[in-house]
């Protein structure tokens, strides 16, 4: 939903252009002159990951105090719902340009134009959000005061809830999930959206630059057991990049790679060299601080020295120096997680371009990448979803990433909580959310 007033409008020109550009761009940099292009195709030629035009030739302009233009490079279905998209929210330009980053989101310097205003941030407690008098649909917010509580621990999450101090919380501990779901008041029901748990797998590092080894551990990898001993809360075994809810929303049918098979990821191991995991390289699984993380690395672990024979470790990391890590490739195997930010595919796919900033793998093929440009220029929808299935073909084929299973949502919401609703990517905007007082009032 494109948030705005109704006398807004948000005007769509579809002007083909060129896709990627092939210009080469000669900057002077600290006195030296250096060429950059998005694919070089010549020698001292460096490749850009990012670049910033005079924004005279960016195909976004104002008409007017109330109309947007937007002239795109190519047809994008899913464009209304990416313009819901947060990235995509204004920000008051003076405000940032006065105070710069990141004191422009204080709460004493910020400037916004949402249903509610940032009151206050105590680090360690609480923000505090206070409805917005100002906003364009501000009769229709029934929300005065949010308090978001500042909680990393699950149990403490769920010791808040129930001592009721707290009306809605975000994730439970895994060992009381069966508990929660007999409760009679029915406020714990996990839903599938469009999210994946999967690991990353560092193809640049032996023994992972053998695809047959990176097939080998997925097939060695029992997804069923992980659902069934340690999420347990309806998370389905992942088949395929692009979660399998997607086909309720879309025309979209996700490609599969195989189910668990030791037999062939033992022979697939033996053909790479390392039968019964002799001479294999050490593995090591490395995630982010979590319990429940570390609770699935450690049974992963026990999965591939029973099946294959080889020898895994484990690393724990705290989440900023974990992110590091990633982007710098100095791992082998990582914990990865990924939620759609539109209901389309190409959210899944095209995480994994040659040298894409969220392609930590270090894998990249040529014929994937095609496929996704070539899906981007695609104006019949039932080819474009198609040319996505291959690409997610070629994906699963060379396996950079092991699938494993489908998140659900596993937030608990107290049954006077109205307006929340269970969709597609989870989301539940604030200005739709409201308590009715006589539920919330009414005796045990």
């Amino acid at each position: 939903v494109v948030e705005r007033a109704d006398s807004d409008v948000l005007e769509v020109v579809d002007q083909p252009l060129v896709l990627f550009d092939t210009t080469v761009y000669v900057v002077e940099i600290e006195g030296r002159t250096r060429r950059f292009q998005k694919k070089p195709t010549g020698d001292g030629v460096e490749q850009y990951k990012w670049l910033i035009y005079d924004f005279e030739h960016v195909g976004i302009c104002a008409l007017d105090d109330r109309t947007l233009r937007v002239r795109l490079r190519h047809p994008v279905p899913y464009f209304l719902d990416l313009m819901g998209f947060y990235p995509m929210f204004p920000v008051h330009r003076r405000c940032v340009e006065t105070h710069g980053y990141p004191a422009w989101t204080k709460p004493e310097n910020i400037v916004s134009n949402g249903p509610f205003l940032l009151e206050f941030r105590r680090i360690r407690d609480r923000i505090r959000l206070r409805k917005n008098p100002l906003y364009w649909d501000a009769d229709h917010v029934k929300l005065n005061v949010v308090d978001a509580l500042a909680v990393s621990s699950y149990a403490t999450m769920l010791n808040l809830y129930m001592t009721g101090q707290a009306d809605w919380i975000t994730v439970v501990p895994s060992e009381v999930i069966p508990d929660l779901l007999k409760r009679p008041e029915g406020d714990f029901r996990p839903a599938p959206y469009l999210s994946i748990y999967y690991y990353t797998l560092n193809t640049t590092k032996p023994p992972l630059d053998d695809a047959r080894v990176r097939r080998a551990l997925a097939l060695a990898l029992d997804k069923r057991e992980i659902v069934e001993k340690v999420t347990k809360a309806g998370q389905a075994p992942a088949r395929s990049f692009v979660p399998e809810e997607i086909s309720k929303w879309t025309d979209y049918t996700p490609a599969q790679c195989g189910e668990y098979d030791p037999a062939e990821a033992r022979r697939l191991l033996a053909e790479a060299g390392y039968g019964g995991g002799r001479g294999c390289p050490k593995i090591e699984i490395l995630y982010n601080t979590s319990e429940a993380h570390k609770t699935i690395a450690e049974l992963i672990q026990s999965q591939w020295k029973r099946a294959l024979g080889i020898d895994v470790g484990l690393r724990n990391q705290e989440w900023a120096v974990f992110l590091d890590t990633l982007r710098h490739k100095h791992f082998q195997v990582a914990r990865s997680g990924w939620g759609a930010d539109y209901v389309d595919p190409n959210t899944f796919l095209t995480l994994f371009v040659t040298g894409g900033a969220q392609n930590h793998t270090g894998w990249g093929n040529r014929d994937y990448d095609r496929l996704l440009e070539a899906a981007q220029e695609e104006k019949d929808e039932k080819k474009r979803l198609d040319i996505f299935h291959r690409a997610e073909r070629i994906l699963l084929d060379e396996m950079p990433i092991i699938p494993i299973y489908f998140y659900v949502s596993q937030s608990m919401v107290r049954p006077y909580v109205k307006g929340y609703y269970r969709n597609a990517l989870d989301y539940h905007p604030l200005r739709a959310i409201w308590i009715k007082k006589l539920e919330k009032e009414a005796p045990p």
